[in-house]
């Protein structure tokens, strides 16, 4: 399967389920506003989503499938069926061991990861009561981890990247059906979260099983393979999730902020998460093992190409999408969140948006971490990403603390992108610096390009867009899909015809990673 199709094929499954995401935040701020109960509740998931983006995420990404795909190749199926089993049963027996600790633990560690909550007690409480019914999901959504390692190794990269849509479904459903069942709606929301993460589980146990992988526990055994993946696991954790420890960095900072402060944060931050989730998370999972083959193979040549080939479809994706996402934050915040409870304050959607910004200027440089680590990864080399990712965050501790004085949660999304951009460029300098990369004559002909396409679109379209800006704030969610469906069409058109004729892209070439 070429890099294009599997990027095409995990990122258009991740665009549904983002999508339905969407759908998720919508009804939850219509229920839950933005508020004491919506940040307690945002608290509570983002918790454990920081736990499941080091465990799951990160860590089995970089660490699980070159170990797994290298036993399949040279030690056949059965064999990478017996690690992943030794795997997957000691991780399941760590993290039982982990929730249960924090479970009982709760107060304690909650007032640890959070706080800024202690000056304010009633939503401590809505904290520590959401999260212990939050918390057990890392236990279910590690698991899916390993399952969905599993499949992307054998090239089956559609369940994995459906699942999070059959999770997102299931917690609609719940907002939908059953409010009103239980004490407030953040407890609602909170075992609605706990229930995707099973029905994930259960969705990728079912296709492992289709493809002839039946996982049983087993009396865990310290294999060589296994031995090697968890000596990778804490580097790779780190390495490969530094974006979200960031993001968990921004999250405690956040909870210094005045009421709200919280909501309009993640709110934002999801929506800039968008090309993470699609264009980031896709070109991962689809060129880690594309690169670790021709590494293993020694094809220097080969996995150089294939690196500029992905950082060029990035810079297409993302560059726009950044600039489109930042002229139309308004518009994009009040289509997703302008409903319900979350529009009784007018600001709720402004504060929304400005937070959005913020994040938007390091939208390419969240994308690039992902290409530009996958190599590193692909050699087995978790340190050097280790490394950088811990300057990363000490510089977006001492940025988000100090442009939060000023400029409150929009200070903490701009110290983010900026902390991003250095990780991405201290890893582009290690790798020219080893040889691992060499910008070849087309990405150095086509990003120019790609820039001027961009700075047209987003002269055009600023221009636009305060014609349609308070019909979007203030209309019904019909219009307010019609009107940025269509600015979103010009913005299209508006980059794609400039990059046409500048001949930006060259889609045969990124089709074949055989070339170079």
């Amino acid at each position: 399967m070429s890099l294009m199709r599997s990027m095409l094929t995990v990122g258009g499954h991740t665009m549904i389920g983002r999508l339905l995401g969407y759908v998720r935040d919508g009804l939850s701020a219509n229920i839950l506003g933005a508020g004491i109960l919506s940040d307690a509740f945002l608290l509570a998931v983002k918790i454990p989503g920081i736990f499941r983006r080091l465990f799951a995420e990160g860590a089995f990404n970089s660490s699980f499938v070159p170990i797994f795909s290298g036993t399949m190749a040279t030690q056949g199926k059965q064999e990478a069926k017996l690690f992943a089993e030794h795997s997957i049963t000691i991780l399941a027996i760590f993290l039982t061991i982990l929730v249960i600790g924090i479970e009982y633990f709760m107060p304690i560690f909650i007032s640890f990861m959070t706080p800024g909550l202690l000056k304010t007690p009633e939503k401590l409480k809505y904290v520590i009561e959401f999260t212990h019914i939050t918390f057990p999901f890392i236990i279910f959504i590690s698991m899916s981890a390993i399952l969905g390692g599993i499949l992307n190794s054998i090239d089956r990269f559609a369940a994995p990247a459906s699942a999070q849509s059959i999770g997102n479904l299931l917690i609609i459903i719940f907002f939908i059906f059953l409010v009103g069942f239980t004490q407030t709606p953040g407890h609602l929301a909170a075992w609605a979260n706990l229930g995707a993460g099973v029905i994930q589980f259960i969705w990728l146990y079912f296709f492992c099983a289709y493809a002839g992988i039946i996982l049983k526990f087993r009396i865990p055994k310290f294999t060589p393979q296994v031995k090697e993946f968890f000596k990778k696991l804490l580097p790779g954790m780190i390495g490969a999730g530094v974006v979200h420890i960031n993001l968990y960095v921004d999250l405690l900072l956040s909870s210094y902020l005045p009421e709200g402060g919280v909501t309009y944060f993640n709110y934002a931050e999801r929506v800039s998460q968008l090309p993470l989730s699609i264009i980031g998370v896709a070109i991962g999972i689809a060129l880690l093992p594309m690169l670790t083959k021709q590494m293993r193979q020694n094809e220097l040549k080969e996995a150089i190409f294939t690196q500029n080939r992905a950082t060029e479809f990035v810079l297409l994706c993302t560059i726009p999408i950044a600039i489109g996402l930042m002229v139309y934050s308004d518009g994009f915040v009040a289509l997703i969140y302008g409903h319900g409870k979350f529009l009784e304050h007018s600001g709720n959607i402004h504060q929304t948006a400005y937070a959005l910004c913020g994040f938007c200027v390091g939208i390419p440089a969240y994308v690039l971490m992902k290409v530009f680590s996958s190599t590193f990864f692909a050699r087995k080399d978790t340190t050097t990403p280790l490394i950088i990712g811990l300057i990363s965050v000490v510089a977006n501790f001492v940025l988000n603390w100090y442009l939060m004085q000023y400029y409150q949660h929009v200070g903490i999304a701009i110290g983010t992108s900026i902390a991003s951009w250095i990780n991405a460029l201290l890893l582009a300098a290690v790798l020219k610096k080893k040889n691992m990369m060499v910008i070849d004559a087309q990405l150095k002909k086509n990003t120019p390009k790609i820039l001027i396409s961009a700075t047209i679109m987003g002269i055009l379209i600023y221009y636009i867009e305060p014609y349609f800006l308070e019909s979007m704030i203030s209309g019904g969610f019909v219009w307010k899909a019609f009107a940025l469906t269509l600015l979103v069409s010009i913005a299209t058109a508006a980059f794609l015809i400039p990059a046409h004729l500048l001949k930006c892209v060259d889609t045969k070439s990124m089709t074949d990673t055989r070339k170079s």
